[in-house]
């Protein structure tokens, strides 16, 4: 009995070997395996990354370009009437000095500005809450 079960156990074996192999062989004619899957996958992968990637750079060049156009142009303008206020004669530098210091401290105040409506609005929402918890304090103490 346990010859005549091993027997058929290797037939067994056997024939799902014979599938198996006949499945992989099937899809060697074919030429997709999946690690060929897989492989395609990691390469269309790849190359889609790699674009993107070019696609930035080429977004932060144009950026750039246009960033230091626009300096030069500031540049520029700047040049011009330096030569315009010293044939008037003003102090260039000290009248650009003013105007940074000036366009500084408008935008100090406006983040203050936003600061403090921030701050007032997070008050706001700390005395609802504490309110809120007061009230169910109060009510827990009735019942």
């Amino acid at each position: 009995r346990v010859i005549q079960a091993a027997v058929q156990g290797r037939k067994a074996a056997v024939k799902r070997l014979e599938l198996s192999h006949a499945n992989i062989f099937a899809e060697h004619e074919e030429g997709t395996t999946d690690q060929d899957v897989r492989a395609n996958k990691k390469i269309d992968a790849v190359m889609s990354l790699k674009g993107n990637i070019e696609k930035l750079g080429q977004s932060i060049k144009g950026k750039t370009q246009q960033r230091l156009k626009k300096e030069r142009q500031k540049e520029d303008e700047q040049t011009k009437e330096a030569k315009e206020l010293l044939e008037g004669g003003i102090n260039p530098y000290e009248v650009f000095r003013q105007r940074e210091h000036d366009a500084r401290i408008e935008k100090e105040k406006a983040d203050n500005a936003t600061s403090l409506a921030a701050a007032k609005e997070e008050m706001k929402r700390k005395i609802i809450k504490e309110e809120a918890d007061y009230q169910k304090e109060r009510q827990k103490l009735r019942v």
